[in-house]
């Protein structure tokens, strides 16, 4: 299975929202939990993080978790649901809010390893969701 990690603040209205209503639908929290290990990560954690080797920290000087600008390529968005893969490397951040019916096939994307071998426009064309 692959980790999504959920980068988000205590101050983003967006990452509230998408927590209280993405997250706890049916279809969506199933397939994350069959799928995914899924992290809850604040950007402005002050713990390290021991990733790939190396320890990221929350530098006083910066607003957000080095690990943060990392993963996110200096692109930071909040929220931003990061894939991860069985090897532990970045696949991809899905930045902005992502309701049920879209997060849905980027789940099933990502988590039936189509990404691999299928263009995302292709994948989420054939879609049915099953989102209600």
């Amino acid at each position: 299975s692959s980790d999504l990690v959920y980068v988000n603040t205590e101050w983003c209205n967006g990452c509230k929202i998408m927590k209280k209503t993405t997250f706890i639908s049916p279809e969506v929290a199933k397939y994350l939990d069959d799928k995914f290990y899924l992290v809850d990560l604040n950007a402005e954690t002050k713990d390290t993080i021991f990733y790939q080797n190396q320890n990221f920290i929350h530098e006083s000087t910066s607003p957000f978790h080095q690990w943060v600008y990392a993963a996110l390529k200096n692109n930071i968005i909040f929220p931003s649901s990061i894939i991860i893969n069985d090897s532990l490397q970045v696949v991809d951040p899905v930045p902005y809010f992502v309701g049920a019916p879209l997060f849905e096939p980027i789940l099933k994307f990502y988590g039936s390893d189509a990404y691999k071998t299928t263009k995302w426009q292709d994948f989420k064309d054939g879609f049915k969701s099953t989102t209600k």
